[in-house]
Formats: C-alpha cells, sequence, structure tokens
C-alpha cells in the first residue's frame, strides 16, 4: 500500500504500508482438531463473536456453539442469516444468553472446547473452574493500549493532527474497544508537552457526549477520571499527570469508557522510548496492541542521535589532543602566525575601494600600500592591475549575492515572457498538450504502467500465493473445478495438453505442484508466448486468470494487483 495507479499515489501519498513475511519456511497446515468448540462472543464490537466462530470452523475444524452477549440481541437474526451456509450444513449453531448460560454450557461434556473473548474476570472463572479441566481454554481479555508520544521539534499542524486521531481513538464505541488508547506516555521534559495536552482536550471537548452502550461504562468512567458521571452521557475526557506509584491500580485495569490518561516520564529525547517501553511492558496490563506516534522527522533526529552516540567513544579518543596545535615535523607555530598574517594582509590589500575592511585581529605595523612583490609578480602575469584586486581571490560576498540575484531575476523574467507567448489566446493546441504533458507526468509519478520485468518463478510463486496461499494442498475452489495449489480448471488443462501432448497425465494430476507449473507454461506459450519470455508478470497473471485474453478484461485487474503485491 499504496497500490500502483493515480488514485493511491494521490489520495495516500506520504503512506506506506508493507507485508513482510518469511518465505523461506512454509506454515504448518492448521490442526484439525474435530470436536465441539464453545465461542463466548465479546459484546463490545459486532464482528468479533463472528470471527471467533470463524476461526474455530475452519481453521481448526469444529463445531461451533457461538454464545452471544446479551448485548447481541437484538443483531441474533442477522447473524443468523450471515452464517446461513454453516448452520444448514450443521457445523454452527448460535445461542444467547448471559453468563450464567455460557457457564453451563462450558461444562457441558460435549463441549471440548472454549474460546472466550471477554473481561481477565471471567478468564479466571474458566481457568479456575474445576469442571473444565481436560478441555481446550483460549482468550483474549484486552488490555490497557499505550500510546507513546515521541517527545522532539514537532510542527502545529503535526501536533493537531495526532490531537485529533487521539480524541477519535479515545471517543470511538463509547471507548468499548480493547484497541483504543487508554494510556499516553508523554516526556515531562519536553517543551511542547502542555501545548499538545492543551489540544486533546480542546479536540475531546469538541466531540459530543454519547449515552453509553456498555452496562460497565459508567463505573469505569468514574474509576478512570477521578469524579462520577453527570447525567447519562459520557463526555470524552483526558486526565493528566498521573504518578506511576499512586495510580497503578488505573495502569492495571482495562476501563471501557471514553477516557485517556497521560503519564508523563522524567526521560528526555534520548533515552525516551527505552524508559516507556520499560514502563508498558513492566507496569501496564496487558501485551495486545500498543500506538507509537512521532512525524518523520522526529524519527530521523533520533536515528541520526542514536548512530551519534555509537561514536561518541570514538570521537572523544580522536579529539582528546584537539587543543594542541597540529605540527608537521620541522614546523613552529611562529611560522604559522606569519602566514596568518600575511594572509590578513592581502585580504586587505585585495578589497576593492571603498569596501570596509575588518582590522587584523593583532597590531603588526602597518600595513604597506602596495602588495608585496611576489603578489604583484603573480598579478602581472595574469594580466591585471597589482593593485587591483586578485582574481583567486572570492568577491565581496554582499556583491556576488546582488549580482546572481539579478542574473536569476533576469533569467526568470525571460522565462515568463516565453511562456505568455506561447499559451496565449492563440496557442489553444499548445495549452492542451502542456496540461496532457502535465498530467501525463503526474500519472507516471503516481504510478502509471508498471513495465518491470520479472522472472518466471518469481511470478509463479505469487500466483501460487494468491491462489491458495502457498500451500501444496489447498482446498478445491470455485466450487470444485478448480483444483491444486494453482487452482487449475479443466479447459484450462485441455488447452495446454491439447498445445503439448507430451505433458500426457490425468487432470487430478494438477494437485502436484511440478505438473501443474508444467501445464502453465504450455498454457502460456500457447496464449502469451511473448509475455511468458519476456517476463510480463501482469499479462501473464491476467491470462491465468482470465483466459486466453484475459489481459484485456477489466475483471482481471484486481487479480493482477493482487499478484502484484506478492512480487518483489
Amino acid at each position: 500500500m499504496p497500490a500502483r495507479g493515480l488514485a493511491d499515489g494521490l489520495l495516500l501519498r506520504g503512506y506506506r504500508a508493507e507485508l513482510v513475511e518469511d518465505t523461506t519456511s512454509t506454515a504448518p497446515e492448521p490442526p484439525r482438531l474435530g470436536g465441539l468448540a464453545l465461542v463466548l462472543g465479546a459484546g463490545n464490537v459486532t464482528s468479533t463473536p463472528l470471527l471467533d466462530a470463524l476461526q474455530q470452523v475452519f481453521w481448526h475444524g469444529r463445531a461451533v456453539l457461538l454464545k452471544c452477549s446479551p448485548l447481541h440481541a437484538p443483531l441474533l437474526p442477522h447473524f443468523e442469516a450471515a452464517l446461513a451456509p454453516l448452520r444448514e450444513l450443521g457445523v454452527l449453531q448460535l445461542v444467547c444468553g448471559d453468563a450464567q448460560l455460557g457457564r453451563q454450557l462450558a461444562q457441558d461434556p460435549h463441549v471440548t472446547a472454549v474460546h472466550l473473548t471477554g473481561s481477565t474476570a471471567t478468564w479466571l472463572a474458566l481457568r479456575d473452574d474445576p469442571g473444565l479441566r481436560g478441555k481446550s481454554l483460549t482468550a483474549e481479555v484486552g488490555c490497557v493500549t499505550p500510546a507513546l508520544l515521541v517527545p522532539g521539534a514537532w510542527r502545529d499542524a503535526e501536533l493537531q493532527h495526532v490531537a485529533r486521531q487521539l480524541a477519535a481513538f479515545t471517543a470511538m464505541n463509547g471507548g468499548a474497544t480493547c484497541l483504543a488508547p487508554r494510556l499516553l506516555l508523554t516526556s515531562r521534559r519536553w517543551p511542547q508537552r502542555e501545548v499538545f495536552l492543551d489540544l486533546l482536550q480542546g479536540a475531546l471537548a469538541a466531540l459530543p457526549a454519547r449515552a453509553p452502550f456498555h452496562p460497565a461504562a459508567a463505573h469505569a468512567f468514574a474509576a478512570a477520571t477521578g469524579r462520577p458521571s453527570q447525567g447519562t452521557e459520557l463526555p470524552p475526557s483526558l486526565r493528566r499527570d498521573l504518578d506511576l506509584r499512586r495510580d497503578a491500580a488505573l495502569l492495571r485495569s482495562e476501563h471501557f469508557a471514553p477516557v485517556v490518561l497521560e503519564l508523563p516520564l522524567d526521560a528526555g529525547e534520548a533515552d525516551f522510548c527505552a524508559q516507556a517501553t520499560i514502563t508498558a511492558r513492566d507496569h501496564v496490563y496487558g501485551a495486545l496492541s500498543a500506538y507509537v506516534f512521532a512525524p518523520p522527522r522526529v524519527l530521523a533526529a533520533r536515528r541520526a542521535m542514536s548512530t551519534r552516540d555509537r561514536r561518541v567513544a570514538a570521537r572523544h579518543r580522536r579529539d582528546q589532543h584537539l587543543d594542541r596545535p597540529r605540527l608537521r615535523p620541522g614546523q613552529h607555530t611562529v611560522g604559522r602566525s606569519r602566514r596568518r598574517r600575511d594572509r590578513a594582509r592581502r585580504r586587505l590589500v585585495a578589497r576593492p575601494a571603498g569596501h570596509a575592511a575588518r582590522a587584523p585581529l593583532r597590531d603588526r605595523g602597518p600595513v604597506p600600500s602596495a602588495p608585496p612583490a611576489p603578489l604583484a609578480a603573480r598579478a602581472s602575469r595574469r594580466g591585471c592591475d597589482p593593485a587591483g584586486p586578485d582574481p583567486l581571490l572570492p568577491a565581496p560576498r554582499g556583491a556576488a549575492a546582488g549580482k546572481r540575484r539579478r542574473a536569476r531575476d533576469a533569467v526568470a523574467m525571460r522565462l515568463r515572457r516565453h511562456l505568455r507567448s506561447l499559451l496565449g489566446p492563440r496557442n489553444r493546441g499548445l495549452r492542451i498538450a502542456v496540461a496532457a504533458l502535465l498530467l501525463g507526468a503526474l500519472w507516471w509519478f503516481a504510478g502509471g504502467t508498471d513495465t518491470r520485468r520479472w522472472s518466471r518463478e518469481e511470478i509463479l510463486d505469487a500466483i501460487r500465493f494468491v491462489e491458495s496461499s502457498g500451500r501444496d494442498a489447498p482446498p478445491d475452489g470455485d466450487g470444485g473445478q478448480a483444483i491444486g495449489p494453482y487452482q487449475i480448471h479443466r479447459v484450462y488443462w485441455q488447452d495446454a495438453v491439447a498445445f503439448r501432448p507430451e505433458l500426457g497425465g490425468d487432470y487430478q494430476d494438477c494437485r502436484r505442484r511440478a505438473y501443474a507449473e508444467r501445464v502453465i507454461d504450455a498454457y502460456m506459450q500457447k496464449w502469451a508466448p511473448d509475455a511468458w519470455r519476456d517476463g510480463d508478470a501482469e499479462r501473464i497473471a491476467r491470462v491465468h486468470n482470465g483466459g486466453p485474453k484475459g489481459h484485456e478484461n477489466p475483471k482481471t485487474d484486481r487479480y493482477w494487483e493482487r499478484v502484484r503485491a506478492r512480487l518483489p
């Protein structure tokens, strides 16, 4: 991200995201444990119980009994409609009830696994229940999500942007989400800390107060802010200046409320990240999520600081003797002083008339009215006035800058006149051509057409990952009509065998990777020989997905984007 093309290149300019995956080792197939899994769904986020149920079915190969929270009772018909295919197969059933129903279902002897997304108290009760011994117990119980604000020289717009982001994160879903930032770690020595907290306070105050849907929100709001809630609506709030010891209880428990806490650390720019990491690891509950906020310029300064710190010892050793003059053998300080005095006199003599000269650092006697003989002789050899300025000496800074500025202004004036004459009202066609050229340059800069070439191994690896996630024995796709790691259809195989009869074999042999790649080689030799020879990954991928004319079908654009994302 962003994908190549004009839209992402313009809308996501400055943002980069990359998925780094170890391709040297293949992930093992998921364990097909079987049995019946009870999923105790969370009530704060609608999608969480559905995702937990799908993981148990497709990853662990279990039938699922999904117990939804009472907060999701109105959504139960919609859940049943969304999961209808699994319900018709008899591998999933939904019920809705309270914690007492969940405890009874967990103790049922037919249940072999229990997965919970909920509170720590519920997890501890399940873990200590003797009736659940021997069953597989898993849980996700949230955390106090920290947000590290890296100190440095921030711009005003950057402070405002991050303040609005944090305010939106805090208020989202009424604060009832595990990923919401709960604790803001700042540096007490950061000069802009108070400015940022004031901006964050203003951004939170600009958001409306909302009535919470979660039953524990009012109690959590009072505990986090230190004051009881006023009325039925909870305003997004900030609590500053926490103390690590005094407020340790707030750091060890998750509060489902629209409140963000601020803990200042006594750390400077050099050691803030290290101290904040230790604080979040040793004193803050959970390890589910975390945020780090810092502009690229601040990160670059930190990298430079780190590099500089690694060189401190070497620089110290190198600079130990800088206070002593660096002399060559046989060189004396008296000679150096004499040469320095001669250079000063030479500058004074070479300055043009009317130019104010600085006095020499030391009074070495009267300055001669004519240049020394060696200087005069050298100036005569160059064909210039010995009493005038030496051509090897730089011109006065003010005069040179003014001359360069006037020359630059003259060039700019001529360029504006030339463009005005070219793009005048009589040259409409030229204006259109220039506009088209600018749009073409913008399109190319934002992405343009990808003309890079890849090896066949790289292209096949990318296609195999898109088709079967890189597995050699994936399930059949397209309703059983596509098989093998490359999801090859029967007509695809028939075209390849007709073009190259020596392939032999049967359609079911396409489940073997080596045979499937030979089929692809024959198919591409028939329908896209130039692309197959030149490594044109786009045409190869689109033909593989859409048939002989797939590279002309706009429906294969999305498939090519997925393949392109996997190419190096």
